[in-house]
């Protein structure tokens, strides 16, 4: 799944994985908003036929603009807080898909010095 941010970063997530996925982007907004781990759930229900050792990709380009275009500090960092569930590999059970084939994330940022701004702002959010 490939996609620029813009201005409402969660948003547009949500219209690029109802195409994926046949989803109505106005109710994956609502869900993504309300649980993190929505975005990984929905993405691995989408390639469940595919092998098992076979992940899926969200390619994020021009990240800078979650931090410059969008205002709303809570779609900021529910947008990022999507990203970092997405990929973190959970055990395989109840509610759960296989733990085998993780979600992997790429963003590219276009302005010069956003990659580093940006991977320190992923840092402070680990922790």
């Amino acid at each position: 799944m490939l996609f620029t941010p813009g201005p409402h970063p969660v948003e547009e997530c949500a219209v690029h994985l109802a195409a994926a996925t046949g989803g109505a982007p106005g109710a994956l907004v609502t869900e993504l908003l309300a649980d993190p781990a929505a975005l990984h759930q929905r993405i691995r229900r989408a390639v469940v036929d595919r092998a098992p050792d076979i992940g899926a990709l969200i390619a994020v380009d021009q990240f800078e603009e979650v931090f410059t275009l969008c205002r709303d500090r809570e779609e900021r960092d529910a947008f990022v807080a999507l990203l970092i569930a997405a990929t973190r590999r959970r055990p395989a059970g109840p509610g759960w898909y296989s733990a085998s084939a993780p979600t992997s994330t790429a963003t590219a940022c276009r302005t010069p010095g956003w990659s580093k701004r940006c991977a320190t702002r992923r840092s402070r959010s680990d922790r």
